[in-house]
């Protein structure tokens, strides 16, 4: 069974590839990358990672505000 791990994305460069490569590291998972209007540095992430065929990006071109419900 695989598992699909979605992350949401506007900044922080470092927490950012420390949750990609935890996800990565795990057997049968496949990653969904959304850039919510995401910081230049972090949209450079994107590119190193677009490679891996268990990555699949979603690009926003503004942050879309979540609220709580």
């Amino acid at each position: 069974m695989k598992i699909l791990v979605g992350i949401p994305v506007l900044s922080g460069f470092d927490h950012t590839r420390d949750a990609i490569d935890s996800v990565l590291s795990q057997e049968n998972v496949d990653l969904l990358i959304i850039d919510n209007g995401a910081d230049l540095d972090v949209k450079h992430l994107f590119i190193l990672y677009s490679q891996d065929p268990r990555v699949t990006i979603i690009s926003i071109q503004h942050n879309v505000y979540v609220n709580p419900a």
